[in-house]
């Protein structure tokens, strides 16, 4: 896993405001957001039990041996696809398969409690688009700035019923 730094997270951030303003219809929508959270061990989180929460999926933690069931939000979860860049390994369209993987990485190269497993980028969708349109715009980000990098994304929209649209982009 890639960590960024503060000026790339920053640039990430700048570009995805960037897409959202270029496009025509985007000009006179909601307000923009965007953050990200790294995912430690120091604070207690798991890849699997994150990637399980955003895909609205039941999947199971082997380094706890532990069953993560977020299958009951399903209806919440509008897409939940994995893009991979050039060159990697079609194993890791397997949710379960590719953040086991991070978590045992994790643990040959450095067991400290403060390892760092994954970004994720939380980013808010316009409601003015459809589900077609947030699905468009999300993928374009997730390409253009991780995928394009060498970077797998683990990417999920969320359309809660409170007129939230999101995406999640786990890195």
């Amino acid at each position: 896993m890639n960590i960024c730094t503060k000026a790339q997270y920053t640039l990430s951030v700048a570009s995805m405001l960037r897409l959202l303003r270029n496009r025509a219809i985007l000009l006179a929508m909601a307000i923009e957001f965007a953050r990200a959270h790294v995912l430690s061990r120091s604070a207690g989180h798991s890849a699997v039990k994150a990637a399980a929460y955003r895909a609205g999926e039941k999947l199971r933690d082997e380094r706890t041996g532990r069953v993560v069931d977020y299958s009951h939000r399903s209806a919440d979860v509008l897409v939940a696809k994995i893009l991979l860049p050039e060159g990697a390994d079609p194993a890791f369209t397997d949710r379960t398969t590719l953040w086991e993987a991070v978590e045992a990485r994790e643990d040959e190269h450095n067991r400290r409690a403060s390892a760092q497993l994954a970004k994720d980028y939380i980013i808010a969708l316009p409601r003015e688009l459809d589900d077609a349109g947030r699905l468009e715009l999300t993928e374009a980000f997730a390409r253009s700035e991780f995928v394009s990098k060498g970077l797998v994304v683990d990417m999920a929209i969320h359309a809660h019923s409170d007129g939230n649209p999101h995406a999640h982009l786990l890195t």
